[in-house]
């Protein structure tokens, strides 16, 4: 059954000799961690309050919550941040101290091998368009077309495409990127043609192709920056995710799966903990 996000306040539950509080929804070492926290923590995540959720999204949410709450215990108590700073804060000072490395030639190189068909480019067509509301008013922009008229000046005065202050330019695309509908009629155009009018469930398209780029393998000195870059994340990543799992076992993270509104099937779950 759906739950609206909102974390409803059960009745008080006792640990030992501490009484919970009904508005509280963990302890973290020895901090808790009021409910309110995570409310507001899934309206940011979802966009909206009141969003209504399943058991199992508010559960994935409820573990993004906590990692991100064990990467603040965990940033404070080494002394990379201060008490109270944000996630993004601690998550980044601890980025800051751990002891990646850039990625090697070598890295790059075996990244560039494994991934060749990333790197191999399809021909593909730089595009410019005009989107038309009605068929007879596309009618008329193609026949000035025809005459000659400039493709940029036309679509600034017949189309309503967002891109219509760039003349309509859309960017480069593959025959695999584009509407079936539209791709065979694009990809036999030469650079500097341009389509009849096409209908769409939305408007009237007249696409123009500025150019045709071959397919080509793009060579590894010029993909390299950007294969750095993502070796860069993936370590990052694959560094605070080892981190967080370290920093479960360093703290407890006791969840009080009596004050949720919703049935828990995370990893702090008690049975989880068990398992583990």
């Amino acid at each position: 059954m759906r739950r609206v996000v909102g974390i409803l306040l059960l009745g008080g539950l006792a640990v030992g000799c501490h009484r919970i509080s009904p508005d509280t929804l963990a302890r973290i070492g020895d901090h808790e961690v009021p409910l309110a926290d995570f409310s507001a923590f899934v309206e940011r995540q979802v966009g909206e309050p009141n969003a209504q959720l399943e058991p199992r999204v508010l559960s994935g949410l409820l573990d993004q919550f906590l990692d991100e709450r064990l990467v603040v215990e965990g940033a404070v108590a080494d002394g990379l941040v201060p008490e109270g700073a944000e996630h993004r804060t601690a998550l980044a000072a601890l980025l800051t101290a751990a002891p990646l490395g850039d990625p090697t030639d070598e890295e790059v190189r075996r990244h560039y091998e494994a991934e060749r068909a990333e790197y191999t480019l399809p021909e593909r067509v730089r595009l410019a368009q005009m989107l038309v509301e009605s068929r007879p008013k596309a009618e008329e922009a193609l026949a000035e077309l025809r005459r000659g008229a400039d493709f940029a000046q036309v679509a600034r005065r017949y189309s309503y495409d967002p891109n219509v202050p760039d003349g309509g330019i859309q960017g480069q695309f593959a025959y695999a990127d584009l509407p079936e509908a539209f791709a065979a009629k694009i990809f036999a155009l030469e650079g500097g043609q341009f389509t009849e009018v096409l209908s769409a469930d939305f408007g009237f398209h007249i696409f123009k192709v500025t150019e045709r780029l071959p397919g080509r393998v793009v060579p590894l000195e010029e993909a390299a920056r950007s294969i750095r870059n993502r070796l860069r994340e993936q370590k990052a990543s694959a560094y605070v995710n080892q981190w967080v799992a370290d920093a479960r076992r360093r703290y407890t993270v006791e969840l009080y799966e009596r004050n949720l509104s919703f049935a828990y099937q995370g990893r702090y779950s008690a049975a989880s903990a068990a398992r583990s």
